[in-house]
C-alpha cells in the first residue's frame, strides 16, 4: 500500500510502531500486522475497516 502513495516504508513503520497509539498498537497486534514482515503482506481491508470505524476517518473503502 504504501508503494502507491510512494511513502518510505521506514516513515511508514516509525509512524504505526513508535508514534502509534495504544490503540492502534492493539488493532496492529489483533490482525497480526506487528512486524517488519507485515509491511510486504498485502492490504489487509479488515484491519483498515477497523482502523477507519475506531478512529473516524475515511479510507473510501
Amino acid at each position: 500500500m504504501y508503494e502507491k502513495f510512494y511513502i518510505d516504508r521506514d516513515i511508514v513503520w516509525n509512524a504505526l510502531y513508535f508514534y502509534g497509539t495504544k490503540a492502534l498498537l492493539e488493532e496492529l497486534n489483533r490482525f497480526c500486522l506487528n512486524s517488519w514482515e507485515a509491511m510486504d503482506l498485502p492490504e489487509n481491508i479488515d484491519f483498515l475497516k477497523e482502523v477507519q470505524r475506531r478512529f473516524n476517518m475515511n479510507f473510501s473503502l
